[in-house]
């Protein structure tokens, strides 16, 4: 079994976006935002060979 969750990225938003590594106290870093759809989603974990797969929102 496999299960993972994220938010939806902000409409707009996608690609690299700063944040602070602890709060607002922390080093500013650098991310990469990665959102797919669900069937996106699933095609990724279906190729290295996770069956059964549901992807949903």
């Amino acid at each position: 079994m496999l299960a993972s969750s994220n938010a939806s990225a902000v409409p707009g938003s996608y690609g690299i976006q700063g944040m602070y590594g602890a709060g607002f106290n922390g080093r500013r870093l650098w991310i990469y935002r990665l959102d797919h759809t669900p069937e996106g989603w699933a095609v990724m974990i279906e190729q290295p060979g996770f069956v059964a797969v549901d992807a949903r929102r």
